[in-house]
């Protein structure tokens, strides 16, 4: 009888201690969990505060707004922004940033600064150019681009003459290729100088049977211009006229004669 009551006592305090083992487990992983839970609310909090710390950027460009080709390798760029208290920018053409620059007054409240001379593109073709900006809490932008085609090749004129000559006009066609940036204009010098999209100018007022020399240029769109050529061409002559000559009698009797142009 006693040893069936040790055996109960035995059951009893071994089912206690494993029902509070099971009790301060499961205080743990509450007091682990709410404290998993505070810390990622923390972090969260934290997060959100950087995030509305961190400036933006709103545009880059660079020369121009909108501008497409350019045939300097060293442009200005431009940075625009929203947030106050900007106090450095960086540009580049690799992905990050070594070294930023401060904007100095009485710029350091503008919304906008001009980068010069701070980057070199090479090789013509697009170009891509990263801008980031910070403030004075120390909080760096994400990136943001602007880009541009780089053109520093002149266009190629493979042909240039003169057709359709007359005595007093003429038609002069001038074909060009630019394959970066493309051609902008022909430009003709005749008595002044007269520029289209299209290498094609018919010119009158001529004097018949002269011979003319023109200059003539052609220029891409980002600004490369041709070496100055010449356009060779004579108009034509007139045509000489007929002269009848009418006589009722022998020229030998030296009366007079009636010419008559035709």
């Amino acid at each position: 009888m006693e040893e069936k009551l040790k055996n109960k006592k035995i059951i009893v305090v071994s089912s206690t201690l494993l029902i509070m083992t099971i009790v301060v487990l499961l205080v743990i992983t509450l007091k682990d969990s709410y404290a998993y839970y505070e810390t990622s609310n923390e972090l969260e909090i934290v997060n959100a505060t950087i995030g509305k710390l961190k400036p933006t950027i709103e545009k880059v460009f660079i020369e121009e707004e909108n501008k497409q080709y350019t045939n300097n390798p060293n442009p200005s760029v431009i940075i625009q922004w929203t947030d106050d208290n900007i106090t450095e920018y960086c540009v580049t053409t690799e992905g990050t940033c070594s070294a930023f620059t401060t904007i100095q007054e009485p710029n350091t409240n503008s919304k906008s600064v001009t980068a010069t001379n701070q980057i070199t593109l090479s090789g013509d073709g697009l170009k891509t150019v990263n801008a980031y900006i910070k403030n004075k809490y120390g909080y760096t932008s994400a990136v943001s681009s602007g880009s541009i085609t780089l053109d520093t090749t002149a266009p190629t004129v493979t042909s240039a003459s003169a057709t359709e000559t007359k005595e007093t006009s003429v038609t002069i066609t001038i074909v060009a290729n630019d394959n970066t940036s493309g051609i902008k204009e022909y430009c003709l010098t005749t008595t002044s100088k007269q520029c289209n999209e299209t290498g094609v100018f018919q010119i009158s007022s001529l004097t018949a049977g002269t011979q003319y020399t023109w200059p003539y240029t052609v220029t891409d769109n980002a600004g490369n211009a041709t070496a100055a050529a010449n356009v060779q061409f004579t108009t034509l002559e007139k045509p000489a006229k007929n002269i009848i000559i009418e006589n009722s009698k022998s020229l030998e009797s030296e009366e007079e004669m009636q010419i008559r142009n035709t």
